[in-house]
């Protein structure tokens, strides 16, 4: 079996995209408003299902 390889999402640096076509969200860590560090973990996105004007589905997941 092919071994799953990810790359950087252009323009996206907390995201990145696998050979299978799974997007996973990176590790990283921010400063809450509260003053305290906090960790968002590595986690794969759950796609959505979603249907064309036609009829036909395709699946999304939305980064920001």
């Amino acid at each position: 079996m092919e071994e799953e390889k990810w790359i950087e999402i252009k323009n996206f640096p907390n995201y990145e995209v696998s050979n299978f076509g799974r997007v996973k969200s990176k590790c990283r860590s921010y400063i809450n408003s509260l003053g305290r560090k906090r960790i968002i973990k590595e986690r794969i996105l759950k796609p959505i299902k979603v249907e064309r004007n036609n009829g036909s589905p395709y699946y999304k997941v939305v980064i920001s």
